[in-house]
């Protein structure tokens, strides 16, 4: 974690646009976690908790980020059967 804050430092302090763009960015992702939820629970029959169990496991097991995994739900390139046929 110490490497990767000194690689990524900058002597400049961030300005009010990158920060912006960070919480945009965080926001998103965020909702496309949640999106990607609803979508496991209404097409699985699960509680948003268990969904929401279901598409991390299935993004640990498999090495992926929770937002990529969520991503490709939303996006139609990951199919949905591929995370709830897979056991948790």
């Amino acid at each position: 974690m110490t490497t990767f804050a000194l690689v990524n430092w900058s002597p400049h302090p961030p300005r009010p646009t990158d920060v912006g763009r960070s919480v945009q960015r965080a926001v998103a992702a965020k909702s496309t976690v949640d999106i990607a939820t609803g979508m496991i629970a209404e097409y699985g029959g699960l509680s948003l908790p268990d969904a929401r169990s279901a598409l991390g496991s299935w993004a640990t097991r498999n090495g992926r980020r929770l937002s990529e995994v969520a991503h490709g739900l939303v996006q139609r390139t990951l199919p949905l059967t591929d995370v709830l046929s897979d056991p948790r």
